[in-house]
């Protein structure tokens, strides 16, 4: 594939397909990739020209959408090797510190310049990054400078588990070939040879790794290989046994053995030692436990401490106690002590999937940049969005468990039906069938026997008749056909949503209405950046006289989420006297944000610190108003459903 150059665009379109496993619309690739459907379209078919000759395309499925058919693994994953394929700063930033971890010789700058074709101030941009997450964070490695020469300092163990994340990371797992690691001296069939061995090991000793383990281990086997080549081996002044575990040490000893005669290589003690290290702390994180002690038992102290300040932040935040979520407290100081091993997973083909989950639960990934900030302080490690990606589904099951334990308080629905008995009990079993483990079905009740249903307090009504028509009820409605249509399951699963946010988050001190002013809602007839928008925003504030002119909002990146239907939301402290506020800017000229575009509004709340608790319960009300952007703030603000 000599001379073949994909754009980056083009390069995420594959990676997308590559990791859906089937079909994708038009009209999904096209708002996951921030396109319209029509560049979606005329990218694939200029990809599929370039691709053809190497049994790479994308095939078009009229009236369904697209499928990525690849004939050969191995050339799909050249495509995205490092060799001519430089096409973003990470790439370059990436490409740099994989370079400084190979060799210990010194780098000339202007050297550098030529190769990646790029200036010395962009260059020394790279670099401050670059020492950021090496230097600044874990690993903590130096970076030394003679003048316009520059290099790592020389720590082999260091160099050698940048090299394992850099590789792990680009692993992809619906392949057995995985990466292309053959500029760096692998073969595929080299690492397929480590692979099976460490796959054989692991079962004869009965070690239980998942498969990020797996990848790891055979990783780690495979820089070992390198570096022995490049004359770096590792010896056991260099390294000492953290393992205690005698399994570990002896599987390691047996798979070295086996291989060193295979590559017909003399292994130090050194490397056997690492290794051991190495899967002694994998297995650990692969522990099936059985119980908080157990886990607290496996893991470092500091950990357990850790967990405390993290538990102490979601209370403060969103008013949960997860002390006793052992699932949840499990899988934290797991997660902490693979943190300050620096073994962490990272799967970029599931960054859509959380894309979405944090559209659905923006609360919950502003809690997660939250906890991220805490954990990278804790960690000594530079964490970004790929943590609070990890994060988030681990707040969302935790989520689901606290209203599972929250009995006393579980949402009911009302089934009211004029239909006759048959057609009642197949509607009632669809129902109990899709969202039985939600919500508790009372009913069904005839449409005139109105006393005892209310005496029941239930949190929505499910009815069969346009009963908003003649009846006014203070808790929502939906109307639904026998058949249950896919909107009205979606209306059925707003209520249930809005029924479960009420259940987990404090109830505000005031009605909605209270928060709102007119004239705090702006129209922008022109185009503008989102820091000019909210400029205007907080100046409106200020002539209004909501707000102290002397006081300085603070936006923070973690406190900005994007809502459904083209909606931003921020939300920043005031001062201790200010009114909690929502303020908004309709965009005539949408805007774009980061990765996120056709931005239509921005909302921003107001928040007195002292009203930090309804934080959740804010974000609710957001959450409605972007559901209801096209018909105005006056549904949202008394809390409509549709």
């Amino acid at each position: 594939m000599e001379g073949l150059v994909l754009p980056a665009r083009h390069k995420k379109l594959l990676l997308f397909l590559n990791g859906r496993h089937g079909i994708v619309t038009g009209k999904e690739l096209a708002e996951r990739l921030e396109l319209s459907e029509r560049t979606v379209r005329s990218d694939i078919q200029q990809m599929n020209k370039s691709l053809v000759q190497y049994g790479i395309q994308v095939k078009a499925l009229h009236g369904k959408g697209y499928l990525l058919k690849i004939h050969n693994r191995e050339v799909f994953h050249s495509l995205f090797s490092e060799k001519d394929s430089l096409q973003t700063r990470e790439d370059r930033i990436r490409s740099l510190i994989r370079r400084f971890a190979k060799s210990g010789d010194f780098w000339e700058l202007c050297d550098l310049e030529e190769e990646f074709y790029v200036s010395r101030t962009t260059l020394e941009s790279d670099l401050k990054e670059i020492k950021s997450r090496i230097t600044d964070h874990q690993p903590f490695l130096k970076m030394e400078r003679k003048g316009t020469l520059i290099r790592f300092e020389e720590d082999e163990i260091k160099r050698r588990n940048i090299l394992i994340h850099l590789y792990c990371e680009n692993w992809d797992y619906d392949s057995r070939e995985g990466v292309m690691l053959r500029e760096d001296g692998i073969e595929s069939d080299v690492l397929e040879q480590i692979r099976l061995m460490v796959k054989d090991i692991l079962k004869k000793y009965k070690i239980a790794l998942d498969d990020f383990g797996l990848i790891y281990m055979t990783m780690a086997i495979a820089v070992c290989y390198v570096r022995i080549l490049e004359d770096k081996p590792l010896y056991l002044k260099d390294v000492e046994y953290s393992c205690e575990d005698l399994c570990p040490k002896a599987a390691v000893r047996e798979l070295l053995d086996g291989l060193s005669e295979a590559w017909e290589l003399s292994v130090e003690e050194g490397e056997a030692a690492w290794l051991s290290n190495i899967l002694d702390q994998l297995s650990i994180l692969n522990f099936h436990r059985k119980s908080i002690d157990e886990v607290q038992a496996k893991t470092h102290p500091a950990c357990s401490q850790a967990l405390g300040t993290v538990l102490l932040e979601i209370r403060e935040h969103c008013g949960w106690d997860l002390s006793r979520d052992e699932r949840f407290c499990g899988d934290m100081l797991f997660h902490m002590e693979a943190l300050v091993n620096g073994l962490i997973s990272v799967q970029p083909q599931t960054r859509y999937l959380l894309n979405e989950m944090r559209i659905n639960y923006p609360f919950l990934g502003t809690v997660a940049a939250g906890l991220c900030t805490r954990l990278e302080n804790f960690c000594g490690v530079k964490l970004g969005p790929e943590e609070e990606n990890y994060l988030l589904p681990l707040l969302v099951s935790a989520r689901n468990r606290y209203l599972e334990t929250q009995n006393s308080r579980r949402i009911k629905a009302a089934v009211v039906s004029h239909l006759n008995f048959g057609l009642t009990y197949y509607l009632t079993e669809q129902i109990r069938r899709q969202f039985g483990n939600r919500v508790k079905l009372l009913g069904p009740y005839p449409v005139y026997d109105r006393e005892e249903m209310e005496a029941e307090c239930p949190s929505f009504i499910i009815t069969t008749v346009q009963m908003d028509v003649f009846r006014e009820f203070e808790v929502p409605v939906v109307t639904v056909s026998p058949a249950l249509e896919r909107q009205e399951q979606e209306q059925i699963q707003c209520c249930i949503s809005k029924a479960e946010d009420d259940c987990m988050y404090a109830k505000l001190p005031r009605p909605r209405s209270a928060y709102f002013r007119s004239e705090l809602m702006l129209e922008i007839d022109y185009k503008m950046e989102l820091d000019a928008v909210l400029s205007l925003i907080e100046e409106n504030l200020q002539c209004c006289l909501y707000t102290d002119p002397e006081w300085k909002f603070t936006w923070e990146e973690r406190n900005i989420s994007v809502l459904k239907h083209g909606v931003l939301f921020a939300h920043t402290f005031g001062s201790s006297s200010q009114d909690t506020l929502f303020c908004a800017a309709d965009l005539n000229y949408m805007l774009t944000w980061k990765k996120f575009r056709n931005i239509k509004k921005v909302l921003v709340l107001i928040l007195n610190r002292e009203e930090r608790e309804y934080l959740g319960s804010f974000y609710r009300v957001a959450e409605d108003i972007a559901e209801h952007t096209d018909k105005g703030m006056e549904r949202a603000d008394k809390g409509a459903v549709p």
